[in-house]
């Protein structure tokens, strides 16, 4: 059993880790290519469409990964979610690419690729709920590492055409090559759209839409506020510097993800020690507080560290990775980094208070972060420039891990007084 776990987590951390690296191998090709006003142009689009992907895929591939795990990989349940969540999937990505060619201006058209493009990420996204439900973890990691190697392929292929000068292009051949693989390897995992039982379907993932809707926002959120609220809070040099930090937190956050999809299982296993009697949990619940605790505090440590180290070389490791352009952003890049702690201790936050069942209470820390983010973050900018917009970041992250773990623990006590 811990074998076939370990090597679960380690088939996922294989698949994060590839794609996290041609993710950012392409991005500071990118950012070599666009040159600094473009490049945060393009990062503010793939933004607006990350923001749209969490409507598009509406937490689906968790329902589909938690209705198979309990009733069977290929029972009828989860044929009929995957129907319906592949029409909505269809419905919400055409109706909001239609949206923005027509309401986005002279961006329009650039914006309605990327959001087509993510109805791609999400079909994609739902084929691997399937596969894990199943148990087919490597394979699940194959199949998301085609997808990002295959579209970066002819990602490459645009930007280096003499005649490509449209950001629209760079989200149509991400599409294109998420299409080529769904049709050569996807079509056994898929079913025909359908709405039959969709009204239950809904009431079971609404939930889901609103976890996946705060945690975007709370990391997407930022460089869309900067760059779009009232024509912009900063110019365009200052967002492709800001943006080009935000794809390192992205990467870190990335690479720690597997580690958050093992601690869910792992919390769970200690939570619910209590069915061996009351000593079994006690002894559970006091090994939960301890490891939850050194984690937490070995994660927020090494995000310091990276603060530390970027606020030394942030100047050279700019320049080595964007180019020469960049080369001012160095002295920001500390400043973006900042939210990296937090960020990182709330990596064992999340699947902490899944564990202990207080979903809803975590729904609240994540809104009051975001809150925060979308008012704080404004203003901080306006007063303080773009070093105020990132201590509002950081600001808003700090609030969901504080008023996060404060949760935790008081769950925890509670729980405890009650076995005393």
């Amino acid at each position: 059993m811990s074998f076939g776990l370990l090597r679960a987590v380690g088939w996922q951390a294989l698949g994060a880790g590839l794609c996290a690296g041609v993710s950012f191998g392409l991005l500071l090709l990118l950012g070599r290519v666009l040159g600094t006003e473009a490049f945060g142009v393009y990062v503010l689009l793939l933004n607006l469409g990350t923001l749209g992907l969490v409507l598009i895929e509406a937490g689906w591939p968790t329902l589909l990964y938690r209705a198979g795990v309990r009733g069977g990989a290929a029972g009828r349940e989860l044929r009929g979610l995957m129907a319906n969540a592949l029409l909505h999937v269809l419905v919400v990505a055409a109706g909001l690419a239609v949206a923005a060619f027509v309401l986005g201006g002279g961006r329009g058209a650039a914006l309605s690729a990327a959001l087509a493009c993510m109805g791609g990420v999400a079909v994609m996204n739902l084929v691997s709920g399937r596969m894990r439900a199943a148990g087919s973890f490597g394979v699940e990691a194959a199949w998301q590492s085609a997808g990002r190697l295959v579209s970066a392929g002819l990602i490459v292929l645009v930007v280096s055409g003499l005649a490509w000068r449209e950001l629209g292009w760079i989200f149509a051949a991400w599409a294109l090559g998420l299409v080529v693989v769904i049709a050569l390897w996807g079509r056994a995992w898929l079913v025909w759209p359908s709405a039959a039982g969709a009204s239950a379907a809904y009431r079971r993932v609404w939930p889901f839409l609103l976890m996946g809707g705060l945690a975007m926002w709370l990391l997407k959120g930022d460089v869309v506020l900067l760059g779009g609220w009232r024509g912009g809070l900063v110019d365009a040099q200052d967002l492709s510097f800001y943006a080009a930090g935000t794809r390192l937190t992205e990467a870190c956050l990335l690479l720690a993800a597997p580690l958050g999809n093992v601690l869910l299982g792992r919390f769970s296993q200690l939570g619910s020690m209590g069915a061996m009697g009351e000593g079994g949990s006690m002894a559970g619940r006091g090994q939960l507080r301890r490891l939850s605790g050194w984690l937490t505090v070995g994660l927020f440590a090494m995000g310091a560290v990276v603060v530390a180290i970027t606020a030394a070389s942030g100047e050279w490791l700019m320049t080595r990775m964007f180019g020469e352009a960049f080369a001012s952003a160095g002295a920001l890049l500390p400043w973006v980094l900042g939210m990296l702690p937090f960020a990182l201790g709330n990596v064992v936050l999340v699947p902490l208070l899944n564990s202990l069942e207080c979903e809803r209470g975590l729904a609240v820390c994540m809104a009051a972060g975001g809150a925060v983010l979308l008012l704080a973050m404004p203003w901080m900018a306006m007063a303080w420039g773009v070093r105020g917009g990132a201590l509002g970041v950081m600001l808003a992250h700090a609030v969901v891990f504080v008023t996060g773990w404060g949760l935790a623990w008081e769950a925890m006590a509670a729980d405890a007084g009650k076995k005393a």
